[in-house]
């Protein structure tokens, strides 16, 4: 009799402490996958969150069941602030067969209205095609899709191992209690709000893109990846607005220098034939301006992202967007070269010296003569 007591007794206290921790968990909400009540100084701000972005987005977008679903890369869930009827399901380095993925379940959970589709020249690349991205789960999305005791399990699963992170989110929200939360609707208020140049992350980016770019190798079976994307949102009945996303000249130049133009010409020709698509990445007021629309070389601020919609939604400015179709697409590219070949002409001392740094770490300030900073 004592041995079954002493075991209920272990099996009690156990129960207490996983309840308990449990609690605390949904409490506190590290990484906002509970979509709990937020208190200030307690849980308002999940400096953690942006880690686990595949983690938490699934959750928050299975609550919210929104019409507008903004996707893309780490561009879009830095620039696209979310409306109220909006979600930003944007990730870190997001592939194509991981977006496909994510609007296959998103389908799958409610039909959204519309969709906008940030594309960029990484993302027709053999090595996001075929890599695996960390924290992407498709397992994950399957439990959730299930429903029911599946959604718990996997609650519970992620939630325990996000404990470590208690008493961070704690300290974080008693430090910035007065301050917003870093991620709303998905969209990151955090560095999209922000207003000044990352000076040192802007010098990061040269050289990071051009490491990108220079191992940087075609793979065609991306637009077919697209092609799947859009054909099932048609089967869906869900408006899609595709549009490469803007990069600041700077990345354009690397574009150059790294001898990808090409091929980027050449993606935005055949993603064009299969939809019509909105092209801001290229020479012009926009992406000249680095300190009134970027954050850093490769992020531009949430003000461009409210120029994009106005351009896709109210009428499109033809100083920041070129709309690419199969009949114009040929004269409008042309157009584009056009643009840049004028401004490499009046930048060939700055485009030779990125050239001759870009392939090592260059230090913060050292083309201030240049950038202005």
């Amino acid at each position: 009799m004592r041995y079954k007591s002493w075991c209920k007794s272990i099996v009690l206290a156990a129960g207490l402490i996983i309840g308990g921790l449990f609690t605390v968990l949904y409490v506190v909400d590290p990484i906002g996958m509970f979509g709990s009540p937020l208190i200030s100084g307690v849980n308002n701000y999940k400096e953690k969150q942006a880690a686990f972005l595949d983690v938490y987005k699934p959750f928050e977008l299975r609550r919210y069941k929104p019409d507008d679903i903004y996707i893309g890369n780490s561009r879009v869930y830095v620039g696209w602030k979310t409306e109220e009827n909006a979600y930003n399901l944007g990730m870190s380095s997001l592939s194509l067969p991981d977006m496909r993925a994510y609007l296959h379940w998103a389908y799958g959970n409610h039909v959204p209205q519309r969709v906008y589709i940030g594309l960029d020249l990484f993302q027709f690349s053999k090595s996001s095609m075929e890599g695996n991205r960390e924290g992407f789960s498709k397992e994950r999305l399957d439990k959730l899709g299930k429903g029911g005791l599946y959604v718990f399990d996997e609650m519970l699963s992620v939630s325990m191992g996000m404990r470590e992170y208690i008493r961070p989110t704690l300290a974080a929200s008693r430090a910035h209690r007065n301050d917003k939360p870093i991620f709303i609707r998905g969209f990151s208020t955090l560095r999209g709000e922000r207003t000044d140049i990352n000076v040192k992350e802007y010098y990061h980016y040269l050289h990071s893109f051009y490491k990108t770019y220079s191992e940087w190798e075609y793979a065609p079976e991306a637009v077919n990846c697209l092609q799947a994307i859009l054909q099932e949102a048609e089967a869906n009945g869900v408006e899609v607005y595709l549009f490469f996303n803007p990069v600041s000249v700077d990345l354009l130049a690397l574009q150059d220098i790294c001898e990808v133009e090409d091929d980027y010409r050449e993606i935005k020709k055949q993603v064009a034939r299969i939809h019509p698509v909105y092209d801001f990445a290229w020479t012009n007021d926009m992406t000249m301006d680095r300190e009134q629309y970027w954050l850093d070389g490769s992020h531009y601020h949430c003000t461009v992202g409210e120029m994009m919609k106005q351009s896709m939604n109210a009428g499109m400015n033809e100083n920041i967007c070129k709309l690419l179709s199969g009949d114009n697409v040929n004269t409008v590219l042309s157009d584009e070269a056009v643009s840049y070949d004028a401004w490499r002409k009046s930048h060939l001392d700055y485009r030779e010296t990125l050239k001759q740094l870009a392939p090592k770490e260059i230090e913060t300030g050292q083309l201030q003569v240049y950038l202005g900073f």
